[in-house]
Order: C-alpha cells, then sequence, then structure tokens
C-alpha cells in the first residue's frame, strides 16, 4: 500500500481500498490506513462508516460515533466532558445543551419479530411476520414535570415474494418486511401514544395559561354552569 501516500488523491484511493476489504473487519482495515497516511485522518473517518460502540462501562455509557468525538476523546451527554479528558473539545452552546438535557432521561425501544415461512413454490414463499413492539419512556423538567409512558403493539402481515438463492433469498425478503413494519409500527406509535397524550393535555389545561386566559376560562365555565342551570325545571312547591 506504499503508492497510497503517494497518490494525488488520498482518500479516493482509501475508499476504494475499504470497498474492497472485508467489511467484518473494519475497524482494522481503517486503522491500517490512517497509519500509511495520518493526515487523511478526519477526513476518512467522516466518509468511513463504522460499527456503533458504547463508552466503557464506567459511568452512564453513551454512544462513540464521529458527532461527539474530538481527536481521540469523546463528549458524553450526561456530563459534557470528554473521555479521555482533554480541557479544549469542542462543546455546544448552552441553547443546545439544554436541548440535549431536556425531557427524556431514560428511554428503550424493544421489538421481537417472529417470522413463519413456507417451503418455496413456484419460485415464491409465503411470510407472515408477527411483531410487537415495546416502548418506554421517563421524562422529567420544568415544563413538563416527571412523567412515564409506556406502551406496546402488536402487528402481522402476511406476504407472497419471489425467492431464490441469489437476488431474493430468504433474509432479503424477511428484511424488507422487518423494516416497513418497524417504520409503519413507529408511525402508528408515534400517533397513538405520543400525540394523543399530547393532545389530552392540552385540552386538560394550557401549559403557558396567563392571567387573563385563566379569567376567560373561568368566565366561560361559570356562564355555562348559569346556562344549564336555567335550562332545569324548578320543582313546584306543595
Amino acid at each position: 500500500m506504499s503508492g497510497l501516500v503517494d497518490s494525488p488523491d488520498p482518500i479516493a484511493s482509501s475508499l476504494n481500498i475499504m470497498r474492497r476489504l472485508p467489511p467484518n473487519r473494519i475497524e482494522q482495515n481503517l486503522s491500517g490506513l490512517l497509519n500509511l497516511s495520518p493526515s487523511i485522518t478526519d477526513e476518512l473517518l467522516q466518509r468511513v462508516d463504522q460499527p456503533l460502540e458504547t463508552s466503557p462501562a464506567s459511568g452512564r455509557p453513551f454512544i462513540l460515533s464521529d458527532y461527539n468525538r474530538d481527536g481521540d476523546s469523546y463528549r458524553s451527554p450526561w456530563t459534557n466532558e470528554y473521555s479521555p479528558l482533554i480541557t479544549d473539545g469542542f462543546k455546544p452552546s448552552q441553547k443546545l445543551r439544554d436541548l440535549e438535557d431536556k425531557y427524556v432521561k431514560k428511554g428503550a425501544w424493544n421489538s421481537i419479530h417472529v417470522v413463519e415461512a413456507s417451503p418455496p413454490t413456484s419460485g415464491q414463499s409465503t411470510y407472515k411476520l408477527t411483531t410487537t413492539i415495546m416502548v418506554t419512556m421517563d421524562t422529567t423538567g420544568k415544563e413538563c414535570g416527571a412523567t412515564n409512558l409506556a406502551g406496546s403493539m402488536t402487528r402481522q402481515t402476511t406476504q407472497t415474494c419471489p425467492v431464490n438463492d441469489t437476488t431474493n433469498p430468504h433474509l432479503t425478503n424477511i428484511g424488507k418486511m422487518i423494516e416497513d413494519m418497524e417504520i409503519e409500527m413507529r408511525s402508528n406509535m408515534h400517533g397513538l401514544y405520543l400525540l394523543k397524550t399530547s393532545q389530552v393535555v392540552n385540552n386538560v389545561r394550557s401549559a403557558y395559561m396567563g392571567p387573563k386566559q385563566g379569567m376567560d376560562h373561568t368566565k366561560i365555565l361559570s356562564e355555562s354552569v348559569a346556562k344549564h342551570g336555567a335550562q332545569r325545571k324548578v320543582d313546584s312547591e306543595s
């Protein structure tokens, strides 16, 4: 690979090499290329996707990616500090930091997929997919208080697809079904739990109700009660 260092475009040469190397050793391959040409480290790391990793078990774990990386250190969204510690690493503005810290403190998305595949007949197989999704979120903040939101949803679908060992193997067909199902269920989950919860809360009270709005609300309630009372029949005196 000595030609990489002298290449007129080391980035293009490196990407060509990466496309031809085994993807299951992407970290080792990338490290070798960066050792050959350290000057392209930042740009190559931005151009080559690597499997996401998490921080060491000490403290609260967080995802390591190029978006929270500065040199060889990574910034924790929990502490806003870099590990290994550096003092001059990039940090977001206070406004962005407030958004990063806001609301969701703990959450999980668990999805379970069970697929039944029929033996191929005339070059086609029928797949029955059963998907269950369980979502939990713990939020806390001045605006919303402490809230726990959890829900589950189960859906089934059946598809008949062409199947062969080259362009449409079983794994390809099943993968497409699971992907489409998760996208649809995510939309349904958002509408059923998040939007409905927001709608109910907004109908019960206004989060930013000021004195005037509160007086107007009280006036409307009083007028409604008075109107209802005037329509009731008065019991005749005996």
